[in-house]
């Protein structure tokens, strides 16, 4: 039976719907949902996204529709690049990871189908300048708070963006600025433009300083027990349940929508009976009953795909088959469907869901089925294996997007958003990657430079770049070692405005290349040093190497 055999069955929140189809229609700007994990927030929110798409479509208008998830997020610059990506390049025409053909020993791209010819360019709205990572002669950096609000102002066709997981924003999970900038944000965001319209999920609600008219709360409960029962016994078709049974089951789930669709999914697959499910779930401690259900589903998975899901789990954000098969070692993306993906969204262990910019299928676990897997089964995995394949994986990506930001931006750019959290995750890993990787490790963060230190403004790519250098230094390679101390000196320049400490980084690598006479390398560095002294007020001693 394949995956698409299995209906994904959504019901009994047809209020809900309505509620917050009025809203959008009386001109509310901001709609939240909140309500406890597990209760169906983000499927409502996707759920009443396709029906005000359906029904700008019946009017001969259009919406774009960007989901950005917040799991995870450090701070509020990771929300402000990716909204300016989604809102500049809102066209489908894109690159997605599927175009890689991932080979499990070197991972080599398959140059030939990265692109589909058919596919046109759409111009984007604003055209991102280089940054000195390209170009010396442009002070452009990552996307500010500003360039993103302005980018709100020229829209033209209407907007609707899911912040999803917006609970990570708050200050119980992180600190009160990012909790600050986040309701700073969000109202900046639908105050500058009539073309905007937020949907934010939470388990903690916000407060905003909106009237009524604007801003309105919708407070998920869990189903009814009628609804409950129905979607259990829809879920679970073929198979019928006893009417006690059902339940018993439904009660048991807490009419928790997640929960129910993976007891459903557990007795159709014929991994546990509805008696012994029952039986199960009572007899679970109190203090566990809000993973319960989890525990009694996953435990009962084959060992191959406990495997699996302890390998994918070590994937942060969202992913595509192609990331899929490199994690867990397959060599297609055909084999990692048949062996992994479609049994785990059998089991429901996997969500998917139609990225509507990239228009390809993403796939994602719900935090508490990735918090479970992350302490039951995690030791099942070669973490220094499975770190290996991530990191191969989105160094060579990085080189694709690079080579084709130029010239493309619009199909690289939105991929580049969706892949934001896993690539911030290479960043912190890569370092920790078998000796056998530095060549690989080195040309990614040569030509992967512009996107790293313009969208992904973290940390992390001066971790990155850092340990890139140190690496080169152990080598010997005194041409790694100053093509790294240029790129370190242009992290050091663009993230945290250190000009002294990348001014050393440029005088080091300038004293590594002259002997070598690689010209073009140091016309590169020339270039960067004048900048470097134009920005510190050095403008005569800048014009010594702009001029060179």
């Amino acid at each position: 039976m394949s995956s698409e055999s299995v209906v994904k069955h959504f019901l009994g929140r047809e209020c809900e719907l309505s509620e917050l189809n009025t809203y959008t229609i009386s001109g509310v700007k901001v709609m939240q949902i909140s309500g406890m994990t597990k209760v169906g927030k983000t499927e409502l929110a996707r759920q009443h996204a396709k029906r005000i798409i359906h029904s700008h479509h019946v009017m001969g208008e259009h919406i774009y529709f960007h989901e950005v998830s917040l799991r995870g997020i450090p701070n509020i610059q990771h929300v402000v690049s990716q909204l300016y990506i989604k809102l500049n390049y809102p066209t489908a025409n894109t690159l997605t990871e599927n175009h890689l053909s991932i080979n499990e020993t070197n991972s080599e791209m398959n140059q030939s189908s990265l692109y589909s010819q058919e596919h046109c360019n759409q111009p984007p709205l604003i055209c991102h300048p280089k940054s000195p990572a390209h170009s010396s002669t442009s002070d452009q950096s990552m996307p500010s708070f500003q360039e993103l609000i302005d980018t709100i102002n020229r829209l033209q066709e209407h907007h609707l963006i899911l912040l999803d997981n917006a609970e990570d924003m708050s200050s119980v999970n992180s600190s009160s600025e990012l909790q600050t900038d986040f309701l700073d944000l969000c109202v900046a965001m639908v105050s500058n433009s009539d073309y905007v319209q937020l949907l934010i999920t939470t388990t903690v609600k916000f407060k905003f300083m909106m009237h009524d008219s604007v801003f309105r709360t919708l407070d998920l409960k869990p189903l009814s027990e009628e609804y409950a029962e129905q979607l259990l016994q829809l879920t679970a078709l073929p198979v019928q349940i006893d009417g006690k049974q059902l339940k018993s089951i439904a009660s048991l789930c807490g009419r928790m929508p997640l929960d129910l669709i993976l007891a459903a999914a557990a007795i159709r697959e014929g991994t546990i009976s509805a008696v012994e499910l029952c039986t199960s779930l009572k007899t679970r401690p109190n203090c566990d009953e809000t993973s319960a259900m989890i525990s009694a589903s996953l435990d009962r998975l084959t060992s191959v795909l406990k495997e699996h899901s302890a390998q994918l789990e070590y994937i942060p954000g969202s992913f595509g088959p192609g990331l899929a098969a490199a994690v867990s070692g397959k060599t297609s993306t055909a084999f990692v469907k048949q062996d992994v993906l479609v049994p785990m969204q059998r089991r429901c262990v996997l969500e998917s869901y139609m990225d509507n910019i990239l228009k390809t299928k993403r796939y994602d676990m719900h935090p508490f089925i990735r918090e479970f897997i992350r302490d039951h089964f995690s030791h099942l995995r070669d973490e220094d294996i499975v770190r290996d394949r991530f990191c191969v994986f989105f160094a060579h990506l990085l080189n694709e997007l690079s080579n084709r930001v130029d010239h493309q931006p619009s199909k690289t750019l939105p991929l580049l958003s969706v892949e934001m959290q896993n690539i911030e995750k290479f960043l912190r890993e890569a370092m920790h990657c078998a000796p056998e990787r530095y060549r690989t490790m080195i040309q990614a963060a040569q030509h992967g430079e512009y996107l790293l230190i313009n969208f992904l403004p973290t940390a992390g790519a001066i971790e990155f770049y850092e340990a890139c250098l140190n690496s080169a230094r152990m080598n010997g390679n005194n041409i790694d070692c100053a093509v790294m101390l240029h790129c370190y000196g242009q992290a050091l320049n663009q993230i945290r405005g250190n000009w002294n400490d990348a001014y050393d980084c440029y005088t080091e690598a300038i004293e590594l290349l002259q002997p070598l006479g690689d010209n073009d390398k140091l016309a590169k560095l020339y270039a960067s040093m004048g900048w470097n002294l134009h920005m510190q007020g050095k403008e005569r001693h800048a014009l010594k190497y702009i001029l060179i």
